[in-house]
């Protein structure tokens, strides 16, 4: 699969949350409501 396509709906300068996208994969199926969400990453530990 392929991303065909990639929307912004909806950004927010503040907050954890940064935008709301929508995808469409192979020009055939369609994601809405993607969150986008800032967060810290932690290394694995192993």
């Amino acid at each position: 699969m392929t991303i065909s396509e990639i929307r912004i709906r909806k950004t927010f300068p503040e907050g954890n949350l940064k935008a709301i996208v929508s995808a469409t994969l192979d020009n055939c199926l369609a994601i809405h409501e993607i969150k986008i969400i800032q967060g810290s990453y932690a290394e694995p530990q192993g």
